[in-house]
């Protein structure tokens, strides 16, 4: 890996975002889609509205050829409204006294009699060029269980995050049982049984190897998440189940990393395609993961331009205070995290990988858990709500939820705080609380370029929260 020297990064998107038909909301548009009503009063507060106005806090999304926006470029975005308004209909899940606890299901057991079946099932098949590294299984007694409920506890501050007690196993499956998968479409197959917790039950799980060579055999989504669902505690606001084993979800499908049924409160995130060693056939540059996904020249690059001056004249749309990409301020948000970024050493040792493959998971699996709060996918700016469709694209999004997608979650957790004060002030009270907490989380990971960057920009979004708060003191 060569690190990245280039020192302008790309704040608003790319120039494959017109190409692809994608024309980003105005600064008009952003500040209406976290209005509580959905139109916006002259004079009015609105939740962070400095920052929706700081590219170089929260730019907008890059777009990049054949990113999920480039793919759908109609898309409009949830706004605050259309995402309270679900409540009130009862198609949004709210936390409850009663359900305020996210569940992690870690992944099934392979039992003895199970272990020549599925050896190996966990580990993807590389050219005899490519370089592997052993990295750890994802068990009970593995530190990456506690420190992503770790992670998660810091981002969705302050829920209650456990480790689900309910253990799913691996079982034979004899095509003379009766399967007991819910699926009435599936069409037969191999199947392996999982055998769900409590009442002794095996279901039906079809599998196959991957259309791409990649995985040994994959496991079908679809049936391990109705699995999942039989087995849904009842003081559980969300579920999300880990699993080690390669995911797909048609049959048409090379895979899938992850889900989430949003209305049902249950996810499931892969590990299988973020393990390092398929990082170069899956095109990752880990040199331009997010911060450095900014880079112009990666960007350009990306784009398959050269000179852009030359081949492409920029251009010129009305933007709040920046054109599309420069040079980062002495002091800014995504500046400072770019450079620490940098600053980490290449990662080398196992240890070093397995921090880097637990980074890109805990990132995944905050994303599909902010589906069961009922966010939708994200246009608006670069955020950890964007839809992505490779796992290239993954690694280039933010950790952060923009300040549309965070409205919502203030709203719904900043009531859970134990501060005084009303709805709107214990949404500014979460904001500065979560960011704090995953500040603190992030300072214990500063190995890993990902944290060592949110880290850093957590740190700049904290100090500019202080500023405001002076100067509305100072107003008053």
């Amino acid at each position: 890996m060569v690190k990245c020297t280039h020192t302008s990064l790309y704040v608003d998107c790319s120039p494959a975002a017109e190409d692809a038909g994608f024309n980003r909301p105005p600064i008009h548009q952003r500040l209406l889609a976290v209005s509580q009503t959905g139109r916006r009063t002259r004079g009015g507060p609105v939740l962070q509205e400095d920052a929706m106005k700081e590219p170089w806090t929260f730019p907008g999304p890059l777009v990049l050829p054949d990113d999920e926006l480039a793919m759908d470029p109609d898309d409009d975005g949830q706004k605050f409204k259309e995402w309270h308004d679900m409540g009130k209909e009862g198609d949004r899940n709210q936390v409850t006294a009663e359900k305020k606890t996210i569940y992690v299901v870690l992944p099934p057991t392979i039992p003895s009699d199970m272990e020549k079946e599925m050896k190996d099932w966990h580990k993807p098949i590389l050219p005899k060029s490519a370089a592997s590294t052993d990295l750890p299984k994802w068990t009970s007694s593995s530190p990456q269980v506690s420190d992503l409920i770790g992670y998660l506890r810091a981002f969705y501050y302050p829920m209650e995050v456990v480790q689900s007690p309910l253990t799913f196993a691996w079982r034979p499956w004899h095509e003379t049982t009766k399967s007991r998968s819910r699926s009435k479409t599936a069409p037969k197959s191999t199947r392996v049984g999982l055998e769900a917790p409590g009442k002794p039950e095996i279901f039906g799980v079809r599998c196959r190897p991957s259309l791409d060579g990649r995985a040994r055999m994959q496991v079908h989504l679809g049936d391990v998440t109705d699995v999942l669902l039989m087995r849904m505690p009842r003081d559980a606001y969300a579920v999300v189940m880990l699993t080690d084993l390669d995911l797909f979800e048609d049959e048409d499908d090379d895979f899938t990393v992850g889900r989430s049924w949003g209305g049902s409160r249950v996810s499931i995130v892969s590990s299988f395609r973020y393990n390092p060693a398929l990082d170069a056939s899956a095109g990752i540059d880990r040199a331009h993961m997010w911060p450095n996904s900014h880079c112009k020249a990666f960007v350009d690059e990306e784009c398959a331009i050269k000179d852009e001056e030359q081949t492409r004249p920029t251009k010129r749309t009305k933007k709040s205070s920046s054109e599309a990409h420069g040079k980062p301020p002495n002091v800014s948000a995504l500046g400072v995290a770019v450079q620490a970024a940098k600053k980490v050493p290449k990662l080398a040792t196992r240890d070093e990988l397995a921090s880097y493959w637990f980074a890109r998971l805990a990132v995944t699996v905050s994303h599909e858990l902010g589906h069961c709060f009922g966010f939708a996918h994200c246009p608006y700016y670069a955020c950890l709500m964007q839809g992505v469709n490779s796992v290239r694209q993954d690694g280039q999004v933010p950790p952060y939820l923009c300040p549309v997608c965070s409205a919502k979650l203030s709203w719904e957790l900043g009531p859970l705080l134990s501060v005084d004060g009303s709805h709107d002030e214990k949404q500014q009270a979460w904001i500065k609380e979560q960011c704090t907490a995953m500040k603190e989380f992030c300072g214990r990971w500063s190995h890993v370029p990902q944290f060592a960057g949110f880290e850093a920009w957590l740190g700049n979004r904290l100090e500019d929260i202080k500023e405001q708060e002076s100067k509305k003191e100072r107003e008053e």
